[in-house]
């Protein structure tokens, strides 16, 4: 594998290494405000699905908060998972080549999957707004996440599963206080790599066929491969325009490795083979129980029907 490749898939967001080959030069202006359009606020009504956007934080009274005195990156995710006030969601870390990374992938109701093309400039700007003031609330809900990660990343998908923003910011650069101007969300926005934006409306999926599966209930079933207090263990799906896939991160050691690897990457091949679209590739990495990468693969889905191990690459971390 070349280095790029390599490097691609440990940074993730993992859509860094899938979305790569978007170019991300005209942000500045696709991405911004229209001028001619109202502000956009977050304090928008609840969709039908009720699910809260941004600006207002659940109480989860019957799942009390679970204290620490030190920091401890699993209670920590626990937390972080706990005050994500999206239904859907996948949030993990870890580290490669000493950057420790919190990664969450957001399906986020408040963006249009219908949007048009004259109307993209403005559901573009939903995306990130939304995008950099949970990453904002997530760095502030404690003060153990910028002791324990270097960097967030957010990937921020429609409910069809199509990404619209996937980028990532030190947490040294978040500001102190939860920033929601116009003008510190833009100056907040430049501290931001970019590995994507969204520049073409979605389009129409094509129908699914009987007997598919959705995401949801998929994720549901690949989680019950791994034992519940197994925090650091995600999966997500995304619809790109170039390509579909499924990514997956677990743990384990460097003494199994070798063998329960391949059982868990046949666990995750067997539970995705009803979704629709058909996914192309599964990337996945296994990490220890500190977070550190153990190896990573990418298995190309020539049928994910019926997977051939032949098309599986695995690399060990060195």
């Amino acid at each position: 594998m070349t280095g790029y490749q390599k490097r691609s898939i440990l940074i993730l967001c993992i859509s860094i290494f899938i979305l790569s080959a978007c170019g991300i030069g005209d942000i500045a202006q696709f991405g911004k405000k229209p001028a001619e359009q109202p502000a956009i606020s977050l304090t928008l009504e609840p969709t039908p699905t009720k699910v809260i956007l941004p600006t207002v934080i659940p109480t989860k009274t019957e799942t009390p908060k679970p204290t620490q005195t030190a920091c401890n990156a699993d209670l920590l995710l626990q937390n972080i998972k706990a005050m994500v006030p999206y239904e859907e969601f996948a949030a993990f870390y870890y580290t490669s080549e000493g950057i420790s990374s919190l990664n969450v992938w957001i399906v986020d109701p408040g963006i249009d999957s219908a949007t048009e093309s004259d109307e993209m400039g403005v559901t573009l700007y939903t995306a990130i707004e939304h995008a950099l003031i949970l990453t904002q609330e997530i760095n502030l809900s404690d003060k153990c996440v910028s002791d324990t990660f270097n960097k967030i990343s957010i990937i921020m998908v429609d409910q069809t599963y199509h990404p619209w923003y996937d980028a990532e910011i030190y947490t040294s650069l978040l500001p102190t206080k939860l920033e929601k101007s116009p003008d510190k969300l833009e100056s907040l926005r430049n501290r931001f790599q970019v590995s994507y934006f969204r520049k073409i409306p979605v389009g129409d999926d094509e129908k699914a066929p009987a007997g598919s599966c959705i995401w949801k209930n998929t994720n549901l079933k690949l989680h019950t491969h791994f034992d519940v207090e197994r925090e650091n263990v995600a999966f997500f799906y995304t619809i790109h325009e170039n390509e579909i896939l499924v990514f997956a991160q677990w743990d384990g050691t460097a003494e199994d490795l070798d063998v329960n690897y391949l059982e868990s990457l046949l666990n995750v091949s067997k539970e995705i083979k009803c979704l629709h679209p058909e996914p192309e590739f599964i990337y996945y990495q296994i990490v220890d129980e500190t977070g550190d990468v153990l190896g990573w693969g990418q298995w190309t889905l020539k049928d994910p029907k019926k997977p051939d191990l032949d098309d599986n690459r695995f690399f060990y971390a060195e």
